[in-house]
């Protein structure tokens, strides 16, 4: 058999190409996975001080991690229900955004109409035929979009579990 120094350029390339396609596609399989507890991984970094600063004010660790992630779903929250909060202003507003809209697709329709010598129906047609075949392509995607939603409600649920356990067993996977 062949040293690993005797073997042919080519052979050590494909080997090497091989070895990282099987891992991209590990860890596009494993991505459910992988990304909330990287993300976990980041937060619990985050949060450490803050364990720690409980831990020597005379709190047992078990709670010092209960209070921290706590604070974090806390403060998430908050963030959370300023964006909806947003978002439902946004929603009062949106009878006169579609108003002003309006009036800004009928100026279009009629400088298009003047510059191209087109007629405004034909324009308006045509305007017509891509907001269905849009319309279409929104409504085909929706399954997508509930599926995403439930995957993130997931993500959501496992997170706080993973920030729990590795702020919990932190010395054992540092020692690891």
């Amino acid at each position: 058999m062949l040293n690993n120094d005797e073997r042919p350029f080519y052979y050590k390339f494909a080997l090497i190409l091989l070895g990282a396609a099987l891992f991209i596609a590990f860890l596009y399989v494993a991505q459910e996975i992988i990304v909330p507890l990287v993300f976990a991984i980041f937060v619990s970094i985050l949060l450490n001080p803050v364990v720690n600063y409980l831990t020597k004010k005379g709190i047992p660790r078990l709670i010092s991690i209960f209070i921290s992630l706590f604070l974090t779903i806390l403060f998430t929250s908050g963030f959370l229900s300023f964006i909806y909060l947003q978002l439902n202003m946004f929603t009062k507003t949106y009878p006169a955004l579609k108003a002003k809209y309006l009036v800004a697709h009928d100026e279009f329709v009629h400088f298009v109409s003047l510059k191209l010598n087109l007629s405004s129906y034909k324009i308006i047609d045509w305007l017509d035929k891509q907001s269905a075949a849009m319309l279409s392509s929104v409504t085909s995607s929706m399954g997508h979009t509930l599926l995403t939603v439930g995957n993130i409600l997931g993500v959501i649920f496992l997170i706080p579990v993973y920030i729990f356990f590795i702020l919990y067993y932190k010395s054992l996977l540092i020692e690891f």
